[in-house]
């Protein structure tokens, strides 16, 4: 796998950034982070246009493809972010 750029990491930190805003949404409504569920529309916290930046952001990120109707991914970035941490 090779080393995700900059930009890639960029992107997955913004996309991490818009999950965790919705979760802190949802603690401070809920008073706790139990049952949050990240990306579900009305239960993750976040408005529609951060939930279609997250989703175009994973849609670049994981290289996500509609093939005859069908959606793949291939995962670039997962193993390079985590060897960075």
């Amino acid at each position: 796998m090779r080393e995700p750029s900059e930009l890639q990491k960029q992107q997955y930190e913004r996309f991490t950034e818009i999950l965790n805003t919705g979760k802190q949404r949802y603690i401070e409504a809920k008073g706790t982070h139990k049952g949050y569920r990240a990306g579900l529309k009305g239960q993750d916290y976040l408005t529609d246009e951060e939930r279609q930046e997250a989703l175009s952001l994973v849609r670049q990120l994981f290289q996500v493809r509609e093939k005859s109707g069908n959606l793949t991914a291939t995962p670039l970035l997962k193993e390079g972010i985590e060897a960075d941490s």
